[in-house]
């Protein structure tokens, strides 16, 4: 089977969930989106150098227990869409590590911007680059 091959594979089994993917801890939740964006803005089917990328969007319990989306707290990653999903779950995971805080305090827009930048590479490193190691 070629990368192509896989590739497709990954789209047909794991693309259409992507809107399950979530992480929630205590008051905060981050969850993935697909909303057709690529590298160059909107993905471009026909570009070779474009590639679908998923974005998180993070939300916050409110005083009734409501989920509400934080204000300037989405974004585009580096994340291809056909991220496996224990990849995107890392992702989630390393995100709410990272995010928990502002998401909570309803400061998260800088934080996340940073964190925007979750890539692949990121994930075999194991942590976002401008946090601290254990």
């Amino acid at each position: 089977m070629s990368a192509t091959d896989d590739t497709a594979a990954l789209l047909s089994q794991d693309v259409d969930q992507i809107h399950g993917v979530r992480i929630t801890r205590g008051n905060a939740r981050v969850e993935f989106e697909r909303l057709g964006e690529g590298y160059f803005g909107d993905f471009d089917p026909d570009d070779p150098e474009d590639e679908e990328l998923l974005r998180f969007e993070t939300y916050r319990k409110d005083e009734s227990g409501s989920w509400a989306p934080c204000r300037d707290g989405g974004y585009c990653t580096a994340l291809p869409v056909a991220t496996p999903l224990d990849g995107r779950q890392q992702a989630l995971d390393m995100l709410m590590a990272t995010l928990q805080g502002g998401i909570e305090s309803d400061r998260v827009k800088h934080i996340a911007e940073m964190a925007s930048w979750i890539s692949p590479a990121w994930l075999s490193d194991g942590r976002l680059p401008f946090t601290k190691r254990d």
